[in-house]
């Protein structure tokens, strides 16, 4: 007989053999009887399972039911039999996470996370996208949550909500049967909602600032409609996924997104927020393309809400003193991200450097780590580790001229610029 294999490589001549130019791949799931099923609806059901996976895979490829996709359905299948008895009796439940404006030490809001400790997040979200009505139960609970915790907390609450109930007819009444007119609510949501039905998307999206409810794009960066939903959209905030964020300062591909990010916010007329912080390097980087508010296990662990509104009562967040950096500057940066990723800076680093020292270095003539950077970049032959501890002692040095000029510009009294 033939293989799966050979049975997908003979539908892709038959289509090629219509004349296309285009290359047709597909996915295949299957299953195999009494093992998987010993009915005909249990097998469809097992193959349709192992086909699904075999998309998320990747696609172009096959998959039987068993194994890691059996183990999958199992957990999602407890998803889909339990969530609504766990948030009833409170085994699922919603913690906080903060939103912190790093350069003033002030919390900005929180953002509801479902906990579950007998489930994983991601089993949970794999099973909502093909199950509206759970994802509706969810959404609601989230909203009836949030104006619970607004009234605890004194603080904007942000939400989750999937793109098959933020698009569906009844989002709306939900929203206007569960939130209190005037609660600081923030309603999250991805960037399939502009792949499923954009013009839909943007009509909620104005219904709901209607209502006094901001909307946030979330994950911002991870699918490629990212700009396109942004353009179309109209949403009040930006949060910028947690990959760029983490990465950005030993990959230059993913510093180059995140600096081009931290611009929307005054370029766009939007709130942006870096999420999955986790160290102070990271709080830094962003405070120096432009970003304010942040939001990661460096200021708090998700938690519950009494814990939250404790940690608001009792904690001061100290200021980060990072100043902004100009645009023309940011090649330093960037150059200090590919080192570090690399070991080595490359000739065409040496070259950006060599052309940024020849115009916008100019600012900071009388720095003794430029003029070093400089007789570095003279030479004919100079190593990768010494031009590299070059820029580290010149980024310190225009962190404080750069906070020299805004203490001289706006005086000492507001704490976004000390």
């Amino acid at each position: 007989g033939l293989r799966l294999d050979q049975v997908s490589s003979r539908i892709s001549q038959v289509v090629r053999s219509v004349g296309s130019t285009w290359r047709i791949t597909g996915s295949m799931g299957w299953a195999v009887a009494p093992a998987d099923g010993s009915t005909t609806t249990a097998l469809l059901v097992a193959a349709d399972e192992a086909l699904y996976a075999a998309k998320a895979a990747g696609r172009d490829r096959w998959l039987r039911y068993g194994g890691d996709v059996s183990r999958r359905v199992r957990r999602r299948r407890r998803v889909r039999d339990g969530l609504v008895d766990a948030l009833a009796s409170g085994a699922a439940r919603f913690w906080c996470q903060p939103k912190v404006d790093a350069r003033r030490g002030t919390v900005t809001g929180v953002e509801l996370l479902l906990r579950w400790s007998e489930v994983v997040t991601q089993d949970v979200v794999e099973e909502l996208q093909g199950a509206p009505e759970l994802a509706r139960t969810l959404g609601r609970a989230a909203l009836t949550t949030a104006t619970r915790h607004a009234e605890v907390l004194g603080v904007p609450i942000a939400i989750n909500i999937t793109p098959s109930h933020f698009l569906s007819d009844v989002f709306l009444a939900d929203l206007d049967e569960l939130v209190d007119p005037g609660t600081p609510l923030v309603v999250e949501i991805t960037e399939d909602v502009a792949l499923d039905d954009l013009e839909l998307a943007r009509a909620h999206v104005a219904a709901v600032q209607a209502r006094g409810v901001s909307v946030s794009l979330d994950d911002f960066g991870t699918a490629a409609s990212s700009l396109s939903a942004l353009a179309r959209l109209h949403v009040d905030e930006v949060k910028v996924d947690r990959s760029f964020v983490q990465s950005a300062r030993r990959d230059p591909h993913a510093f180059s997104v995140l600096a081009a990010l931290a611009t929307l916010e005054e370029t766009g007329g939007v709130s942006v927020v870096a999420e999955g912080v986790e160290v102070d390097e990271e709080v830094a980087l962003w405070l120096r393309l432009g970003g304010s508010v942040v939001q990661g296990y460096r200021y708090a662990a998700p938690r519950d809400v009494d814990a939250v509104a404790e940690l608001l009562r009792t904690t001061c967040f100290a200021p980060v003193d990072v100043p902004r950096w100009r645009v023309d500057d940011l090649v330093i940066l960037a150059v200090l991200a590919r080192g570090t990723d690399h070991g080595a800076i490359g000739p065409d680093s040496i070259e950006r450097l060599r052309a940024w020292l020849a115009g916008p270095a100019r600012a900071h003539e009388g720095l003794s780590s430029l003029a070093r950077l400089r007789g570095l970049l003279e030479r004919a032959a100079v190593a990768d580790d010494v031009v590299l501890e070059a820029l580290v002692t010149l980024q310190s040095d225009i962190d404080a001229r750069r906070r020299l000029d805004a203490i001289v510009a706006t005086g000492p009294s507001d704490p976004a610029t000390v």
